[in-house]
């Protein structure tokens, strides 16, 4: 068949009209396949590999126009000159990564400055002339065809977008702050190309770098010192959460996120406000990791946060979220303990005793355990077994810990068998109550928690803090008793992204359920009835659903990201609540 004949079957074939976004894919696979890097080339809007020439060159040729690419032409003169501005020199800019590169030239070094120059043009030519006529091309209507000189626009308006909103977003005092403190100017527009500066200068010999380094100084000033992690500090208020909300809404399931070639979509279309806000903290970090004020939490979240923009950018969040994190369906927590572990044990033959205190506690007779015990605490059983001291076997009594307790100016310690203290911790996690002192009455606190569970390595090396039962292995379930002003009972939910380099965690909702009200709660709206609603939804999957992105039950997308507390005199918004779970089982 003639090249002509397939060239008709082709334009019929919806399959090779690619999008632009399909299109920037299929070119660079294209130069990889004919430079031999890969074997095969797929179809992006198929995802199946092509095996017609014919075919994967008229895609190929649809795509170039579609971005407004030309190719590469050989100059016609012999010369080598190493500075030629003739009119066939022509920009080919190509890809994101260029974008990004040209976004950052106040901030690259002089070197890969010129290396990008280098890699735009056809023809070699110098650096200035290159920074100008890139300027030129880029603010030519003629070239706002090319895909790659629309994303460039696009990123100029999101950046500047960032910083005006947080100027305008303030009154004039705040504005005046900004202005003399931080060097903002009003209206002020980022160009990494102004070339404003040196328009007085000769035309074949510009001051480039000094237009540059003149706009690197302003941003420079503008964010230095940010504590982005702070509320306090307005240029980073509310930026510090836009990577968090970028990062749920392809997370969740919506009308136009419901599957994995939808996420792949929403990325596309909002690179470059990822793009923009990347730019914008990567500034912040170097600022501050440049200047005398360095808090380690402030440079950690913003490395976190730009490793999330990465991903988006880049589209490996599409692999962590649909490929590494496939097995949603976890053990279940909220069984009941095995207990057939063996504790571990010790080249000396002892089994989990190894520091000398443990040793000798090893060595002494049930008498001596027993004599010690109750000697120095105030109970004479354990509360859990009830089971005296005396009549408890000598396995048991080198298990048992004290714990102190401090009532008025003097201090009492409780003994307990650290099995069964640990079962009654892990019970009440699960059923969403207060841990309790069965002899005070009162909660234990967090070091007596940390105590426990310490102590209870020793016999079981791999027992973790008790948690409430969690479905899925992606999504961390936190509940905290919260006994010190209002009581009530938190459920924080986060989801887990698994990253080559470091796990990150990303808060989806928190809510709190107060455990009484000042009013009298109805019998089919009591508190243990909503705990054990969430344990449910939780334990089968329902609450977030079983698959990506994640499909929150109804009337819950309005929490996604929030806090939501409920006040014990807001009795009526804890039944709205109520429902709204029950209504999910």
């Amino acid at each position: 068949m003639s090249f002509e004949a397939k060239t008709t079957i082709f334009k019929k074939d919806k399959n090779n009209n690619l999008s632009a976004k399909e299109c920037d894919t299929f070119v660079k696979n294209y130069k990889d396949f004919t430079k031999g890097v890969i074997s095969k080339i797929t179809n992006p809007k198929t995802n199946k590999p092509l095996s017609d020439d014919d075919r994967i060159k008229y895609i190929y040729d649809k795509c170039k126009q579609k971005l407004g690419i030309r190719d590469s032409k050989s100059p016609k003169s012999k010369s080598k000159s190493k500075s030629s501005d003739s009119g066939d020199n022509e920009i080919i800019l190509d890809s994101y990564e260029k974008v990004k590169d040209i976004i950052y030239i106040p901030f690259n070094t002089l070197q890969k400055n010129k290396q990008l120059i280098a890699s735009l043009f056809t023809k070699p030519i110098s650096y200035d002339i290159g920074l100008v006529k890139l300027s030129e091309y880029l603010y030519n209507t003629t070239n706002s065809h090319n895909i790659y000189v629309k994303s460039y626009k696009k990123i100029l308006v999101e950046i500047n977008d960032i910083i005006n909103s947080i100027y305008n977003n303030h009154n004039q005092n705040t504005q005046n702050i900004l202005k003399q403190q931080h060097g903002w100017v009003e209206n002020y527009m980022y160009d990494p190309l102004r070339m404003s500066d040196i328009a007085s200068r000769p035309p074949t010999a510009p001051d480039t770098q000094s237009a540059i380094k003149k706009t690197k100084r302003i941003l420079a000033k503008m964010w230095e010192e940010t504590y982005y992690i702070g509320i306090n500090d307005i240029r980073g208020r509310g930026l510090n959460t836009m990577v968090l909300d970028q990062m749920r809404n392809i997370l969740f399931y919506s009308s136009t996120n419901k599957n994995k070639r939808e996420v792949i979509k929403n990325l596309n279309d909002n690179i470059e406000k990822y793009i923009a806000l990347q730019f914008i903290i990567v500034i912040m970090r170097d600022e501050v990791e440049d200047s005398r004020v360095y808090n380690y939490d402030n440079i950690r979240t913003m490395e976190n946060h730009l490793d999330l923009f990465d991903s988006l950018i880049t589209k490996t969040i599409v692999n962590v979220l649909f490929d590494d994190n496939s097995n949603y369906n976890s053990q279940s927590i909220s069984k009941s303990i095995s207990w057939s572990g063996t504790p571990r044990s010790s080249s000396s033959g002892h089994s989990h005793f190894q520091s000398k205190a443990n040793i000798a506690r090893y060595r002494k007779t049930k008498a001596d355990l027993v004599a010690e015990i109750t000697e120095n605490n105030i109970n004479e059983m354990d509360p859990y077994l009830a089971e005296r001291w005396e009549d408890m076997p000598l396995k048991k009594l080198r298990n048992v810990i004290s714990i102190k307790h401090n009532e008025g100016s003097n201090t009492y310690r409780v003994a307990f068998y650290i099995r069964t203290l640990y079962q009654a911790w892990n019970k009440a996690v699960k059923d969403s109550k207060p841990f309790k002192n069965p002899y005070t009455r009162k909660n234990f606190t967090e070091d007596d928690k940390v105590y426990i569970l310490r102590s209870i390595k020793k016999l079981y090396p791999n027992i973790e803090k008790p948690k409430i039962a969690n479905g899925r292995s992606d999504i961390i379930v936190e509940t905290r008793n919260n006994f010190y002003n209002d009581e009530s009972v938190s459920y924080t939910f986060s989801y887990k992204l698994n990253f080559e380099k470091r796990p990150i965690v990303i808060h989806l909702l928190t809510f709190s359920i107060p455990l009484n009200f000042n009013t009298d709660v109805e019998p089919a709206y009591i508190q243990p009835y909503i705990f054990e609603n969430i344990t449910y939804l939780i334990k089968n999957n329902i609450l977030f659903g079983k698959s990506m992105p994640l499909k929150i039950i109804p009337g819950f997308k309005e929490y996604i990201g929030k806090n939501i507390i409920i006040l014990k005199d807001n009795y009526d918004e804890y039944k709205v609540f109520f429902d709204k779970i029950k209504n999910a089982l």
